[in-house]
């Protein structure tokens, strides 16, 4: 047993040993790249092909790929792994280095660039920035003086001539989501711009100022309270410095955001009067712009995203009888309707008092709705005084859910002179 023991480790030890050999015979290429005047490679293509070509590499007996191909990130630093030519079979070969950069467009830089190196890479690791870095072309006419009239990506980074270092590179954004370039130009000339997630502001925040950033992307769910800095200040002075600011406000709460303009600034909702604050209500979309005909004022216009509808009934006849205790209503919610949430109630009576409860079955039953098996009140609502009450107090009722095709049944417990009432719930849509 002992000597079959050690055969078997003997025979694995054989196994393992081509395999460890083969991956201390790869090298771990990288590099950063950049132009004579410092500007990044940013995702530039490299690719290394291994001369001369035509013949078949092998690394300890075993064919290899001679050709390998890797991308920069934005600040121009690449890896790749490849065989070493210490060890590659034939000798005497080398891998050929070619960089491709789309680079920047004419006047301000000098448009797509490829160099080429050859070089003998060797060892667990090597580093090949100074090789590539050597002959990389310039990407920008600047010179390596004073940079003018740059532009990366669009975004002019100098328009002044005279810094001498500029970095217009934007860091990748670690977060999944949609982002938008954001140029703040502030005191300077040269501001490098930033990534703003869209619709991922400080606005869900007790008293958050309305940003710069707004400007380019919607706002969801505002502050109750939100500020509206002045678009006719700069960045740099506390302002939006932004004189055609306009942006997309989604409320998705269940509470309403007031929108506060920074004196002298007003704001008009819908085309009311402007005053000193707005409300963007629960549940609405805003267009918000700067006035064209009005000087400092912001407009407001808003629609509702989820509408109510009344679900209610009317009980008796003015010309008629006082109403008693024993009367009651039904009310058929349409079974193509939305699922709706009651937010507020509404009594109207010719004279007197009353209390009215409601009670609530699902579609499909064969019963009409009864106050001992499906009330949703507790005491009832009631109007003690006046003529008429409209609340948004739902204290009384142990549900606000009607789904499509419910049936309401709606009771009078308690009436003394009335001889018509109208009754009805808001129900907004879910």
């Amino acid at each position: 047993m002992p000597t079959m023991r050690k055969t078997i480790l003997l025979i694995a030890a054989c196994l393992l040993l081509p395999l460890g050999a083969f991956a201390q015979n790869i090298t771990t290429v990288s590099g950063t790249i950049t132009d004579p005047n410092g500007l990044p490679y940013s995702y530039a293509s490299i690719s290394a092909q291994l001369t001369p070509t035509g013949v078949t590499p092998t690394l300890n007996g075993q064919a290899v790929s001679g050709f390998s191909r890797a991308s920069a990130d934005v600040n121009g630093t690449f890896s790749m792994n490849l065989a070493s030519n210490a060890v590659l079979l034939p000798s005497g070969t080398h891998w050929q280095f070619t960089v491709n950069e789309t680079g920047i467009l004419p006047p301000q830089g000098t448009g797509p660039q490829q160099f080429s190196v050859s070089l003998t890479i060797s060892g667990a690791s090597q580093s090949i920035s100074a090789n590539l870095n050597a002959v990389a072309p310039a990407l920008s006419n600047g010179g390596s003086g004073t940079t003018t009239n740059q532009t990366k990506y669009g975004v002019a980074c100098n328009s002044s001539g005279t810094a001498t270092a500029i970095d217009c590179s934007v860091a990748a954004p670690a977060t999944a989501g949609l982002w938008n370039l954001v140029w703040n130009p502030t005191s300077a000339a040269a501001v490098a711009p930033t990534a703003v997630q869209v619709g991922i502001q400080p606005d869900a925040a007790a008293g958050a100022n309305f940003t710069y950033a707004d400007c380019l992307n919607p706002v969801y769910d505002p502050a109750a309270a939100l500020s509206l800095l002045r678009p006719d200040v700069s960045v740099a002075s506390g302002g939006l410095g932004n004189a055609n600011c306009g942006t997309t406000i989604f409320n998705d709460q269940a509470t309403a955001s007031t929108l506060t303009p920074v004196s002298p600034w007003v704001i008009s909702r819908n085309g009311e009067a402007a005053a000193a604050s707005a409300k963007v209500n629960s549940f609405e979309d805003c267009n918000q712009t700067i006035s064209q005909t009005a000087s400092q004022q912001w407009n407001l216009n808003c629609h509702q995203t989820r509408p109510s509808h009344a679900v209610g009934t009317i009980i008796g006849d003015v010309t008629g009888s006082a109403l008693t205790t024993s009367q009651l209503a039904y009310y058929f919610e349409a079974h193509d309707a939305v699922p709706c949430t009651i937010t507020g109630w509404h009594i109207s009576v010719d004279a007197g008092t009353i209390t009215i409860k409601t009670a609530d079955v699902a579609t499909g039953g064969t019963v009409n709705p009864t106050l001992v098996s499906n009330s949703i009140s507790t005491s009832g609502v009631s109007i003690s005084s006046g003529t008429k009450v409209d609340s948004t107090t739902l204290t009384d009722f142990t549900s606000t859910t009607i789904s499509p095709g419910d049936e309401l049944g709606f009771f009078i417990t308690a009436v003394s002179t009335a001889k018509q009432v109208t009754f009805s719930l808001d129900c907004r849509d879910n």
